[in-house]
């Protein structure tokens, strides 16, 4: 059984050389991508990368080293190192696999990662471990504006109203004891807007944990559960559709 009791952390930071400090809180089921330990992003940016080489990138969630190559360095006029490589994925799967991990426009544009995301290509990881495709396609720019489109369609949809802005605390003082992950699509809709999401799979999991979240509170039962359901899981066949058109 799911616990009710989220494992919260939160994090005093402080800018270097800088009286000026700011907090960070995070639940035990989210991945916090900004927090790199400060000794992995050091030995990160003393690698001189070049364009050709070869790399590879673990993903903990699969247990799996990725392996690519790098074709360009981005940083967008930012003296920040985040997303500054541009990397093309191995493309070794079998053919009735790549049709569901990763679209056409991906592979020709490569995906952007971090220096402290990324190692040298060891040959004995070529040989034990298969180089597979990410689960889902890179979201292009084109996907994310029209999931924006379809995200401002259901924050229109009256039906959708509750389920636009994050629970009030002060009207429900039990929520966060209950939800260790709030999540709205207000929230969804600012972090399209901010290019958070990396892969069709996080925005999908953040719309089901709107459903899930309801369903959590309120019971399976709850009219409002069933709003939620049917909302959610319109949306995400939406998307669906949508990745099948492109396809």
């Amino acid at each position: 059984m799911r616990s009710l009791i989220p494992v919260f952390c939160k994090l005093k930071l402080q800018i270097r050389d800088s009286k000026v400090s700011f907090d960070v809180c995070f639940f035990q089921s989210s991945v916090p991508d900004f927090l790199v330990i400060e000794s992995m992003y050091e030995e990160a940016a003393q690698r001189s990368w070049s364009v050709g080489d070869r790399i590879q990138s673990y993903f903990p969630n699969v247990m799996e080293y990725y392996f690519c190559t790098i074709i360009g360095f981005d940083r967008k006029g930012s003296d920040s190192l985040w997303n500054s490589v541009l990397v093309q994925w191995d493309d070794e799967n079998p053919s009735s696999d790549r049709k569901h991990t990763r679209s056409t426009s991906a592979a020709v544009i490569g995906e952007n990662l971090s220096p402290w995301e990324i190692e040298p290509l060891l040959t004995s990881s070529r040989k034990s471990l298969k180089s597979k495709q990410r689960s889902l396609s890179s979201i292009t720019e084109e996907n994310r504006l029209k999931y924006l489109e379809m995200i401002d369609n259901v924050m229109d949809d009256p039906e959708a109203e509750l389920f636009c802005v994050s629970v009030p605390v002060s009207e429900y003082p039990d929520y966060p004891l209950i939800i260790p992950v709030p999540m709205d699509f207000s929230l969804i809709s600012l972090r399209l807007h901010n290019s958070f999401y990396r892969q069709e799979a996080a925005l999908l999991q953040d719309i089901e944990l709107i459903e899930s979240n309801c369903i959590l509170y309120n019971g399976y039962r709850s009219p409002l559960s069933r709003i939620a359901m049917r909302v959610c899981q319109g949306l995400a066949r939406d998307i669906a559709k949508y990745l099948r058109i492109k396809e």
